[in-house]
Protein backbone atom coordinates (compact mmCIF):
# COMPACT_ATOMS: atom_id res chain seq x y z
CA UNK A 1 0.00 0.00 0.00
CA UNK A 2 1.38 3.44 -1.37
CA UNK A 3 1.44 6.11 2.19
CA UNK A 4 -0.06 9.59 0.81
CA UNK A 5 2.85 11.41 1.96
CA UNK A 6 5.36 9.27 0.25
CA UNK A 7 6.10 9.26 -3.55
CA UNK A 8 8.11 5.45 -3.52
CA UNK A 9 6.19 2.61 -3.59
CA UNK A 10 5.91 0.84 -0.15
CA UNK A 11 7.67 3.55 1.97
CA UNK A 12 7.03 3.91 5.67
CA UNK A 13 6.41 7.26 7.57
CA UNK A 14 9.56 6.78 9.14
CA UNK A 15 11.62 5.93 5.64
CA UNK A 16 9.68 9.17 3.62
CA UNK A 17 10.76 11.86 6.61
CA UNK A 18 14.54 10.43 6.62
CA UNK A 19 14.54 11.08 3.22
CA UNK A 20 13.06 14.52 2.44
CA UNK A 21 14.82 15.82 5.93
CA UNK A 22 13.06 17.27 8.90
CA UNK A 23 12.46 21.19 8.81
CA UNK A 24 13.79 22.94 12.33
CA UNK A 25 11.30 25.19 14.26
CA UNK A 26 13.37 28.26 13.43
CA UNK A 27 13.38 27.21 9.66
CA UNK A 28 9.52 26.91 9.85
CA UNK A 29 9.12 30.26 11.81
CA UNK A 30 11.69 32.13 9.79
CA UNK A 31 9.48 31.32 5.82
CA UNK A 32 6.87 32.10 7.56
CA UNK A 33 5.36 35.92 6.16
CA UNK A 34 4.48 37.82 9.11
CA UNK A 35 1.19 40.43 9.00
CA UNK A 36 2.58 43.96 10.65
CA UNK A 37 -0.80 44.46 12.25
CA UNK A 38 -0.82 41.10 13.85
CA UNK A 39 3.09 41.64 14.80
CA UNK A 40 2.02 45.10 16.59
CA UNK A 41 -0.50 42.87 18.77
CA UNK A 42 2.00 40.79 19.81
CA UNK A 43 4.34 42.89 20.72
CA UNK A 44 2.06 45.24 22.45
CA UNK A 45 0.66 42.07 24.78
CA UNK A 46 4.38 40.71 25.23
CA UNK A 47 4.86 44.18 26.32
CA UNK A 48 1.96 44.39 29.12
CA UNK A 49 2.66 40.79 29.98
CA UNK A 50 6.47 41.41 30.79
CA UNK A 51 5.64 44.43 32.78
CA UNK A 52 3.31 42.86 35.19
CA UNK A 53 5.49 39.72 35.72
CA UNK A 54 8.24 42.41 36.28
CA UNK A 55 5.85 43.92 39.22
CA UNK A 56 5.10 40.59 40.47
CA UNK A 57 8.24 40.05 40.68
CA UNK A 58 10.18 42.91 42.19
CA UNK A 59 6.91 42.43 45.13
CA UNK A 60 8.59 39.01 45.78
CA UNK A 61 11.87 40.19 45.79
CA UNK A 62 10.33 43.05 48.30
CA UNK A 63 8.83 40.25 50.85
CA UNK A 64 12.27 37.81 50.41
CA UNK A 65 14.26 40.64 51.45
CA UNK A 66 12.47 41.84 54.62
CA UNK A 67 12.01 38.39 55.79
CA UNK A 68 8.29 38.12 55.65
CA UNK A 69 6.80 34.77 55.07
CA UNK A 70 4.94 33.78 52.19
CA UNK A 71 1.34 33.89 53.81
CA UNK A 72 -0.20 31.45 51.07
CA UNK A 73 2.58 28.98 50.91
CA UNK A 74 2.15 28.84 54.87
CA UNK A 75 -1.69 28.50 54.75
CA UNK A 76 -1.32 25.85 52.17
CA UNK A 77 0.93 23.51 54.45
CA UNK A 78 -0.87 23.97 57.53
CA UNK A 79 -4.30 22.81 55.74
CA UNK A 80 -2.17 19.81 54.05
CA UNK A 81 -0.25 18.70 57.52
CA UNK A 82 -4.01 18.92 59.09
CA UNK A 83 -5.23 16.90 56.48
CA UNK A 84 -2.59 14.41 57.01
CA UNK A 85 -3.06 14.37 60.99
CA UNK A 86 0.49 16.05 61.82
CA UNK A 87 -0.66 17.96 64.45
CA UNK A 88 -2.22 14.72 66.41
CA UNK A 89 0.82 13.00 66.06
CA UNK A 90 2.64 12.32 68.91
CA UNK A 91 6.16 12.66 67.64
CA UNK A 92 5.28 16.04 65.95
CA UNK A 93 3.74 17.71 69.44
CA UNK A 94 6.89 16.04 71.65
CA UNK A 95 9.24 17.47 68.88
CA UNK A 96 7.66 20.79 68.58
CA UNK A 97 7.30 21.34 72.30
CA UNK A 98 10.79 20.28 73.32
CA UNK A 99 11.91 22.22 69.89
CA UNK A 100 9.70 25.47 72.11
CA UNK A 101 11.81 24.59 75.31
CA UNK A 102 8.87 22.85 77.15
CA UNK A 103 8.42 19.34 78.21
CA UNK A 104 5.36 17.28 77.06
CA UNK A 105 3.27 15.74 78.95
CA UNK A 106 2.90 12.07 78.78
CA UNK A 107 -0.88 11.87 77.13
CA UNK A 108 -1.17 13.25 73.46
CA UNK A 109 -4.27 14.98 74.82
CA UNK A 110 -2.12 16.95 77.16
CA UNK A 111 0.51 17.63 74.83
CA UNK A 112 -2.31 19.08 72.69
CA UNK A 113 -2.87 21.75 75.46
CA UNK A 114 0.57 22.46 75.58
CA UNK A 115 0.94 23.24 72.15
CA UNK A 116 -2.14 25.31 71.66
CA UNK A 117 -1.18 27.04 75.00
CA UNK A 118 1.90 27.84 73.40
CA UNK A 119 0.15 28.73 70.07
CA UNK A 120 -1.95 31.12 72.24
CA UNK A 121 0.91 32.71 74.00
CA UNK A 122 3.13 33.20 70.93
CA UNK A 123 0.55 34.85 68.83
CA UNK A 124 -0.06 37.27 71.80
CA UNK A 125 -3.64 35.84 73.10
CA UNK A 126 -4.39 35.30 76.61
CA UNK A 127 -4.13 31.83 78.27
CA UNK A 128 -6.96 29.72 78.26
CA UNK A 129 -7.48 27.64 81.21
CA UNK A 130 -9.25 24.21 79.78
CA UNK A 131 -7.39 21.48 80.13
CA UNK A 132 -8.70 20.34 76.61
CA UNK A 133 -7.02 21.45 73.70
CA UNK A 134 -9.30 23.02 70.85
CA UNK A 135 -7.38 20.78 68.58
CA UNK A 136 -9.18 17.98 70.30
CA UNK A 137 -12.38 19.72 70.87
CA UNK A 138 -13.01 20.92 67.33
CA UNK A 139 -12.54 16.86 65.89
CA UNK A 140 -9.57 15.42 64.26
CA UNK A 141 -9.84 14.40 60.46
CA UNK A 142 -10.76 10.57 61.58
CA UNK A 143 -13.92 12.23 63.45
CA UNK A 144 -13.04 10.01 66.41
CA UNK A 145 -13.86 11.04 69.78
CA UNK A 146 -11.49 12.10 72.69
CA UNK A 147 -11.20 9.99 75.99
CA UNK A 148 -10.67 11.13 79.07
CA UNK A 149 -7.37 9.55 80.49
CA UNK A 150 -8.01 7.19 83.40
CA UNK A 151 -5.64 8.51 86.58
Amino acid sequence: MKNVQSSLQKESHNQYRNRIGRVSRHQHLMSQRSDRSKRDEEIKRFSEDSDRIEKKVQSEIGEISQGAPNVRQKQNQIAYDRARGAYESRTFLEGTLRLKGIEPAESIEEMKAQYEDWKTLASGGELLNNTQSRVTVSGTHSRRETTEASA
